[in-house]
């Protein structure tokens, strides 16, 4: 990056950590050997024994009660508009396109809003999906968001 700070990726994963994706740890780690921040978007806890040095944040439940889900959307819906209301703008202005577009409910486009919103105001530079699958579940970020996605094995 032009002003010397160091690129900040914000890579989403399934579960972390994780035994089965050791690959993961050897992409990260040579991310943070390649001088870039690396912060992982868990969807959730995973179940390995693993310690992992690096900053994890698990992403809202989509399995939480509709109410829990419009009170965490709403929360970080603030933060955006607080941030930056201009992304915050676009990022409603295309919802709806999509959403006049493809039909969505209103419960729909509530959840799909609940998803990608901490996507949303993470502070990375570059978002990194390290499963096609999993960047299938936050389509919406692409176009909204630098982004990038993994494809391996069944992804592909």
């Amino acid at each position: 990056m032009s002003n010397n700070k160091p690129l900040r990726v914000a890579a989403v994963v399934g579960h972390f950590p994780t035994l089965s994706e050791t690959f993961l740890y050897t992409t990260f780690q040579n991310l943070l050997s390649a001088g870039v921040e690396v912060r992982i978007q868990a969807r959730r806890r995973g179940r390995s024994p693993h310690h992992v040095a690096l900053p994890v944040t698990y992403l809202p439940s989509e399995d939480a009660p509709f109410p829990i889900k419009l009170l965490v959307l709403l929360a970080v819906l603030g933060r955006l508009v607080f941030r930056s209301p201009k992304q915050a703008l676009r990022l409603l202005r295309h919802l709806n396109s999509r959403r006049q577009q493809l039909r969505w409910s209103g419960r729909q486009t509530l959840r799909i809003l609940h998803r990608i919103l901490p996507l949303m105001i993470t502070d990375a530079d570059l978002i990194y999906f390290a499963h096609g699958s999993l960047a299938v579940t936050y389509r919406e970020v692409f176009g909204l968001r630098p982004a990038y996605l993994s494809l391996r094995g069944s992804d592909i």
